[in-house]
């Protein structure tokens, strides 16, 4: 195992180049590499539903009263977005190394369905509600997966003929292993898991809008208050405060990298009064939008980490 470890760690470091902290897009649409030579202390970021697997170095996730470690020994798999806190261990002698893979909607459904029809009524498809967040072990049939997707960037014709089905090969092992039901209920076009994936995505798509919870619940096809819970069973958060880190994130976007006003971010991301978005910005991110400013040291430069964020 250590040995298949160490290829990985020499394709993730060949792959993303020389020099220090960068996130690097490869050939393969929704497959990114990550390097970073300095330790991020805890900050609130969003995460991508996808997976993220750490070769070297480790980071820690906090989503409510959860703690998620991830590292050369485990990996995150995410079914929907979330607001997270995370922080990074890294250093230039040892810096991490790592990458993120995003889950198609169409693969997912495609592995799945081959999955079902093999397996009938594996324990993995079981459709109850779970968190849409989990650390799992690495185990040998993923990392080898992983040696030979990355072993495939290095080529362009290999990444152009083989990229897709390798990535698929990917998501198979991660269907099969301890957290398989958070893809298996993803697939699951008419499931209530699948009914909240919807409305997550609807959040994201109209976080400037007003979003009613009810509204939202409707669209769920569930009552507010099955609603409420399932949302906050899958994600940690209740909506409101989902609802509220989403915006928050993405008006510390257009102020960082957009170079917007916070009076401004605030109207654009459907706040009504700048003072409570000052002080809800600064409950989050420890400042008020006022100081935070492109490439503040306190959040690095978004060649760090930055959409998506990881």
């Amino acid at each position: 195992m250590s040995e298949i470890r160490n290829k990985i760690i020499q394709l993730l470091e060949k792959l993303s180049g020389e020099g220090g902290n960068a996130q690097v897009e490869t050939e393969l649409p929704g497959v990114r590499l990550l390097k970073l030579e300095q330790s991020i202390p805890r900050r609130p970021l969003v995460y991508q539903s996808g997976l993220v697997i750490i070769a070297q170095g480790h980071k820690v996730g906090y989503l409510g009263d959860q703690v998620f470690h991830y590292d050369r020994e485990h990996y995150l798999v995410l079914g929907m977005p979330i607001p997270f806190e995370c922080e990074t261990h890294a250093s230039k002698d040892e810096p991490l190394l790592g990458l993120y893979i995003d889950f198609p909607l169409a693969s997912v459904q495609r592995v799945v369905r081959q999955l079902q029809d093999y397996a009938g009524d594996m324990p993995f498809f079981d459709q109850t509600l779970l968190p849409g967040v989990a650390a799992v072990a690495l185990d040998p049939q993923l990392r080898g997966s992983v040696l030979r997707l990355l072993d495939c960037l290095g080529n362009s014709r290999d990444c152009q003929l083989l990229g897709e089905s390798l990535r698929d090969e990917v998501i198979y092992r991660v269907a099969t292993g301890q957290k398989g039901a958070v893809l298996a209920a993803l697939a699951e076009q008419q499931g209530p898991y699948s009914r909240l994936v919807g409305v997550i995505n609807h959040i994201h798509s109209h976080y400037q809008d007003p979003l009613l919870v009810d509204e939202l619940a409707s669209k769920a096809h569930m009552s507010s208050s099955s609603f409420h819970r399932a949302f906050k069973q899958v994600t940690f958060e209740s909506p409101l405060q989902y609802i509220k880190k989403i915006r928050l994130n993405k008006a510390k976007e257009m102020i960082e990298y957009e170079s917007v006003r916070a009076n401004m971010a605030a109207l654009r991301v459907g706040y009504k009064s700048p003072a409570q978005f000052s002080r809800d910005f600064k409950g989050l991110f420890g400042i008020p939008p006022s100081q935070l400013k492109r490439g503040d040291d306190t959040f690095l430069g978004k060649d760090a980490e930055h959409t998506p964020n990881w």
